[in-house]
């Protein structure tokens, strides 16, 4: 008898532990249509503007950076590529810039790679394509042979969508599931660039 009300309080803790984890750890779960998110309500740590992130501007000279961006390698389906780690108040990696195509000095695309820091629609690493279209109603979204990656692109900013890939240039909006999550934030280098000579 003492062994069956062990087990049947067991089994009640259970129950419990199973019917309140939908709630709290379910990072995709659904309201009325809309996938919410996991990402905390803090206020960020970092806040990406317009056109710059953590004090870097795209067209700006990397070596204006300081401390704030540490030479590195990074490696992809396009290959090896030289990078600036861009280096939080921490010490935490946070994101990475790439050298202007126009200029190798410069400062090209900013990557934001951390969910600390959040765009002035309130926007972070790991929130979902969803909430992005409700901050951002007018993105695009357009594929890429490299590594068949996908994009979400605003006036100049893209929003690379890691759990989803595609080829198209050109997306219909609708193939992109709602709970498909941004992996990285990126502020354009939108500089043109210098015409080439023939």
């Amino acid at each position: 008898m003492r062994n069956f009300l062990l087990l049947m309080g067991l089994g009640s803790l259970w129950l419990l532990a199973a019917c309140g984890e939908d709630a709290r750890g379910r990072t995709g779960a659904s309201n009325g249509g809309i996938s919410t998110d996991s990402i905390e309500a803090e206020p960020p740590q970092y806040v990406i503007r317009q056109n710059r992130f953590y004090r870097l501007v795209p067209g700006e000279p990397i070596a204006d950076a300081g401390e704030r961006l540490k030479e590195g390698i990074r490696e992809d389906g396009e290959g090896r590529f030289r990078v600036y780690h861009i280096i939080g108040d921490d010490g935490e990696e946070i994101g990475y810039v790439l050298p202007s195509v126009r200029d190798s000095t410069l400062i090209g695309d900013i990557h934001v790679t951390t969910p600390t820091a959040a765009t002035e629609g309130d926007i972070r690493v790991g929130h979902t394509y969803s909430r992005l279209r409700i901050a951002y109603p007018a993105v695009e979204v357009r594929g890429s042979e490299i590594e068949s990656r996908a994009y979400a692109y605003t006036k100049n900013k893209a929003f690379l969508l890691r759990d989803f890939t595609s080829m198209e240039q050109d997306v219909d909006e609708a193939q992109v599931p709602g709970d498909t999550r941004i992996g990285e934030i990126i502020i354009m280098d939108k500089a043109p660039s210098a015409p080439l000579e023939i």
